[in-house]
Protein backbone atom coordinates (compact mmCIF):
# COMPACT_ATOMS: atom_id res chain seq x y z
CA UNK A 1 0.00 0.00 0.00
CA UNK A 2 1.11 3.93 -0.38
CA UNK A 3 0.41 6.01 2.52
CA UNK A 4 1.04 9.80 3.23
CA UNK A 5 2.45 10.17 6.50
CA UNK A 6 2.28 13.42 8.99
CA UNK A 7 4.26 14.07 11.79
CA UNK A 8 3.03 16.72 13.89
CA UNK A 9 3.26 18.20 17.81
CA UNK A 10 0.66 18.66 20.75
CA UNK A 11 0.58 21.85 21.94
CA UNK A 12 -1.78 23.32 19.39
CA UNK A 13 0.36 25.73 18.20
CA UNK A 14 1.68 24.93 14.85
CA UNK A 15 4.61 27.44 14.50
CA UNK A 16 6.02 26.21 17.64
CA UNK A 17 9.74 26.02 17.47
CA UNK A 18 11.13 22.15 17.71
CA UNK A 19 13.30 23.10 20.68
CA UNK A 20 10.43 23.35 22.91
CA UNK A 21 9.19 20.32 24.78
CA UNK A 22 6.50 18.46 23.42
CA UNK A 23 5.02 15.30 22.87
CA UNK A 24 5.42 14.31 19.32
CA UNK A 25 2.41 12.83 16.95
CA UNK A 26 2.75 10.60 13.90
CA UNK A 27 -0.07 9.80 11.23
CA UNK A 28 -0.77 7.10 8.27
CA UNK A 29 -3.00 7.28 5.95
CA UNK A 30 -3.16 4.32 3.68
CA UNK A 31 -4.29 4.73 0.46
CA UNK A 32 -6.27 1.97 -1.73
CA UNK A 33 -8.27 0.82 1.19
CA UNK A 34 -11.74 -0.25 -0.09
CA UNK A 35 -14.88 -1.03 2.10
CA UNK A 36 -17.37 1.56 4.40
CA UNK A 37 -15.96 3.36 6.55
CA UNK A 38 -16.97 4.25 9.88
CA UNK A 39 -17.29 8.11 9.53
CA UNK A 40 -20.05 8.75 7.60
CA UNK A 41 -18.49 11.54 6.00
CA UNK A 42 -16.07 9.77 4.62
CA UNK A 43 -17.82 6.28 4.03
CA UNK A 44 -16.85 5.95 0.37
CA UNK A 45 -13.10 7.13 1.30
CA UNK A 46 -10.51 4.78 -0.36
CA UNK A 47 -8.72 5.53 2.97
CA UNK A 48 -7.60 4.38 6.38
CA UNK A 49 -6.05 6.36 9.41
CA UNK A 50 -3.58 5.09 11.88
CA UNK A 51 -2.72 8.06 14.54
CA UNK A 52 -0.27 7.32 17.12
CA UNK A 53 1.95 9.16 19.85
CA UNK A 54 5.23 8.42 20.99
CA UNK A 55 4.27 7.17 24.44
CA UNK A 56 2.81 4.39 25.65
CA UNK A 57 -0.05 5.31 27.14
CA UNK A 58 -2.48 8.13 27.71
CA UNK A 59 -3.98 10.95 30.43
CA UNK A 60 -6.95 10.05 30.80
CA UNK A 61 -9.71 7.64 30.63
CA UNK A 62 -12.98 10.06 31.60
CA UNK A 63 -14.23 11.34 28.12
CA UNK A 64 -15.41 14.55 29.75
CA UNK A 65 -11.78 15.14 31.10
CA UNK A 66 -10.27 14.77 28.20
CA UNK A 67 -12.71 17.18 26.23
CA UNK A 68 -11.53 19.46 29.05
CA UNK A 69 -8.30 19.61 29.15
CA UNK A 70 -8.03 19.18 25.08
CA UNK A 71 -10.00 22.34 24.98
CA UNK A 72 -7.96 24.26 27.53
CA UNK A 73 -4.84 23.39 26.11
CA UNK A 74 -6.23 24.98 22.56
CA UNK A 75 -7.62 28.00 24.42
CA UNK A 76 -5.49 31.34 24.26
CA UNK A 77 -6.26 31.53 27.69
CA UNK A 78 -2.80 31.39 29.87
CA UNK A 79 -5.08 30.70 33.01
CA UNK A 80 -7.35 27.54 31.24
CA UNK A 81 -3.87 26.42 30.50
CA UNK A 82 -2.90 26.46 34.14
CA UNK A 83 -6.02 24.72 34.85
CA UNK A 84 -5.58 21.32 33.41
CA UNK A 85 -3.98 19.55 36.56
CA UNK A 86 -7.65 20.68 38.28
CA UNK A 87 -9.28 18.32 35.39
CA UNK A 88 -6.97 15.89 34.96
CA UNK A 89 -5.94 15.08 38.50
CA UNK A 90 -2.65 13.80 40.00
CA UNK A 91 -2.21 10.34 37.97
CA UNK A 92 -3.53 12.16 34.93
CA UNK A 93 -1.17 15.01 35.37
CA UNK A 94 2.03 13.16 35.82
CA UNK A 95 1.37 11.29 33.07
CA UNK A 96 0.59 14.58 30.76
CA UNK A 97 3.77 16.33 31.86
CA UNK A 98 6.16 13.73 31.41
CA UNK A 99 4.58 12.96 27.95
CA UNK A 100 4.85 16.95 27.16
CA UNK A 101 8.18 17.57 28.34
CA UNK A 102 10.32 15.12 26.28
CA UNK A 103 12.32 16.44 23.39
CA UNK A 104 13.68 14.37 20.20
CA UNK A 105 16.42 14.34 17.82
CA UNK A 106 14.98 12.69 14.66
CA UNK A 107 11.18 11.43 14.21
CA UNK A 108 12.68 8.96 12.65
CA UNK A 109 14.30 7.55 15.27
CA UNK A 110 11.87 7.17 18.04
CA UNK A 111 8.83 4.20 18.71
CA UNK A 112 5.30 5.68 18.15
CA UNK A 113 2.37 3.97 20.12
CA UNK A 114 -1.45 4.12 19.61
CA UNK A 115 -1.81 4.45 23.43
CA UNK A 116 -5.43 3.25 23.38
CA UNK A 117 -6.56 -0.14 21.66
CA UNK A 118 -8.34 -0.67 18.61
CA UNK A 119 -10.48 -3.73 17.27
CA UNK A 120 -8.14 -6.23 14.91
CA UNK A 121 -10.95 -8.42 12.68
CA UNK A 122 -14.63 -8.68 12.88
CA UNK A 123 -16.93 -11.66 14.42
CA UNK A 124 -16.36 -13.73 17.32
CA UNK A 125 -12.33 -13.93 16.05
CA UNK A 126 -12.08 -10.09 16.37
CA UNK A 127 -9.20 -9.38 18.99
CA UNK A 128 -8.48 -5.64 20.79
CA UNK A 129 -5.12 -4.68 20.20
CA UNK A 130 -2.23 -1.70 20.22
CA UNK A 131 -0.32 -1.10 17.50
CA UNK A 132 3.16 0.62 17.48
CA UNK A 133 5.68 1.96 14.85
CA UNK A 134 9.31 0.81 15.73
CA UNK A 135 12.51 2.32 13.82
CA UNK A 136 14.34 -0.49 12.04
CA UNK A 137 17.38 0.67 12.68
CA UNK A 138 18.81 1.21 16.35
CA UNK A 139 20.44 4.64 15.21
CA UNK A 140 19.68 7.33 17.60
CA UNK A 141 21.42 10.59 16.88
CA UNK A 142 21.92 13.53 19.78
CA UNK A 143 19.82 16.71 20.24
CA UNK A 144 21.71 19.45 18.65
CA UNK A 145 23.77 21.84 21.12
CA UNK A 146 22.75 24.83 18.80
CA UNK A 147 19.39 23.21 17.56
CA UNK A 148 17.63 25.32 15.08
CA UNK A 149 14.07 26.42 15.48
CA UNK A 150 13.07 23.92 13.00
CA UNK A 151 15.75 21.09 13.97
CA UNK A 152 12.91 18.46 13.31
CA UNK A 153 12.46 18.90 9.86
CA UNK A 154 15.99 19.45 8.90
CA UNK A 155 16.43 16.13 10.96
CA UNK A 156 13.85 14.33 8.27
CA UNK A 157 15.25 15.88 4.97
CA UNK A 158 18.89 14.77 6.13
CA UNK A 159 17.87 10.98 6.90
CA UNK A 160 15.91 10.81 3.52
CA UNK A 161 18.93 12.28 1.48
CA UNK A 162 20.75 9.03 2.80
CA UNK A 163 18.51 7.11 1.34
CA UNK A 164 15.44 4.56 2.36
CA UNK A 165 14.15 4.68 5.91
CA UNK A 166 12.45 1.71 6.91
CA UNK A 167 9.92 1.43 10.30
CA UNK A 168 8.13 -1.72 11.56
CA UNK A 169 4.63 -1.43 12.41
CA UNK A 170 3.66 -3.81 15.27
CA UNK A 171 0.39 -5.07 17.28
CA UNK A 172 0.18 -6.10 20.39
CA UNK A 173 -2.99 -8.40 21.15
CA UNK A 174 -4.92 -8.34 24.59
CA UNK A 175 -4.45 -11.61 26.30
CA UNK A 176 -5.32 -10.98 29.78
CA UNK A 177 -8.93 -9.78 31.46
CA UNK A 178 -6.47 -6.84 33.71
CA UNK A 179 -5.61 -5.35 30.12
CA UNK A 180 -9.23 -3.23 30.05
CA UNK A 181 -9.73 -1.55 26.57
CA UNK A 182 -11.47 1.06 28.79
CA UNK A 183 -8.54 1.91 30.99
CA UNK A 184 -6.08 4.03 28.64
CA UNK A 185 -3.63 5.22 31.61
CA UNK A 186 -1.67 2.02 31.91
CA UNK A 187 0.66 0.19 28.95
CA UNK A 188 0.19 -3.69 28.59
CA UNK A 189 3.14 -5.33 29.81
CA UNK A 190 4.85 -6.82 26.93
CA UNK A 191 6.50 -9.40 28.83
CA UNK A 192 2.95 -10.15 29.10
CA UNK A 193 1.13 -9.44 25.57
CA UNK A 194 4.41 -8.85 23.70
CA UNK A 195 4.07 -7.30 19.81
CA UNK A 196 4.06 -8.76 16.85
CA UNK A 197 5.73 -7.23 13.87
CA UNK A 198 3.32 -7.40 10.81
CA UNK A 199 4.13 -5.07 8.29
CA UNK A 200 7.33 -2.52 7.13
CA UNK A 201 6.83 0.72 6.34
CA UNK A 202 9.41 2.02 4.08
CA UNK A 203 10.19 6.10 3.34
CA UNK A 204 11.90 6.07 0.10
CA UNK A 205 13.93 9.67 -0.44
CA UNK A 206 11.91 12.42 -1.45
CA UNK A 207 11.26 16.25 -1.34
CA UNK A 208 9.34 16.47 2.11
CA UNK A 209 9.80 20.61 1.43
CA UNK A 210 8.08 21.01 -1.61
CA UNK A 211 4.69 23.50 -1.83
CA UNK A 212 2.59 20.32 -3.21
CA UNK A 213 3.30 18.64 -0.04
CA UNK A 214 2.64 21.22 2.46
CA UNK A 215 -1.23 22.10 0.39
CA UNK A 216 -1.54 18.26 0.35
CA UNK A 217 -0.43 18.87 4.14
CA UNK A 218 -2.77 21.13 4.64
CA UNK A 219 -5.61 19.77 3.27
CA UNK A 220 -5.55 16.77 4.87
CA UNK A 221 -7.10 15.19 7.75
CA UNK A 222 -6.60 12.55 9.96
CA UNK A 223 -9.03 10.22 12.23
CA UNK A 224 -8.76 7.13 14.24
CA UNK A 225 -12.38 6.34 12.82
CA UNK A 226 -11.90 6.99 9.50
CA UNK A 227 -11.12 3.37 9.31
CA UNK A 228 -12.51 -0.21 8.77
CA UNK A 229 -15.30 -2.13 10.95
CA UNK A 230 -12.35 -4.37 11.35
CA UNK A 231 -10.00 -1.76 12.88
CA UNK A 232 -12.72 0.00 15.19
CA UNK A 233 -11.33 2.26 17.32
CA UNK A 234 -12.26 1.03 21.03
CA UNK A 235 -12.59 2.45 24.80
CA UNK A 236 -14.24 5.86 26.09
CA UNK A 237 -11.35 8.00 24.75
CA UNK A 238 -11.60 6.61 21.43
CA UNK A 239 -15.34 7.48 20.98
CA UNK A 240 -14.50 10.89 22.53
CA UNK A 241 -11.58 11.05 19.98
CA UNK A 242 -14.53 10.84 17.13
CA UNK A 243 -15.85 14.11 17.83
CA UNK A 244 -12.70 15.76 19.00
CA UNK A 245 -10.81 14.96 16.00
CA UNK A 246 -13.87 16.08 13.55
CA UNK A 247 -13.94 19.43 15.28
CA UNK A 248 -10.23 20.21 14.78
CA UNK A 249 -9.87 19.03 11.48
CA UNK A 250 -12.92 21.79 10.52
CA UNK A 251 -11.19 24.56 13.01
CA UNK A 252 -8.14 23.35 10.61
CA UNK A 253 -9.49 23.67 7.51
CA UNK A 254 -11.38 27.15 8.05
CA UNK A 255 -8.34 28.65 9.46
CA UNK A 256 -6.36 27.58 6.57
CA UNK A 257 -8.82 28.01 4.08
CA UNK A 258 -9.06 24.99 2.54
CA UNK A 259 -11.68 22.48 1.66
CA UNK A 260 -11.00 19.17 3.57
CA UNK A 261 -10.54 15.98 0.95
CA UNK A 262 -9.13 12.85 0.77
CA UNK A 263 -7.15 11.85 -1.81
CA UNK A 264 -8.18 9.74 -4.65
CA UNK A 265 -5.76 6.52 -5.16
Amino acid sequence: YDTILRFSNASGDAHEADTCQDSRGFAMKVLGVPGPKLLESDKDAMTQDFVMLNYPFFFANDSMKYMDAVAKNMSDSRLQKMTIPLTLGLKGTLIAKKVSTGRIANPFQVQYYSAVPYQLGVGEERLAVKYSLKPESDQRDPIPGQAEDNYLQQAIKSSLAQGEVRLKLLVQPKVTEEQDVENSMVAWEEDEAPFHEIATLSIPPQNVDSEEVKKLGERLSFNPWHSLAEHRPLGSINRTRKVVYERISRVRNQNNKVPREEPIH
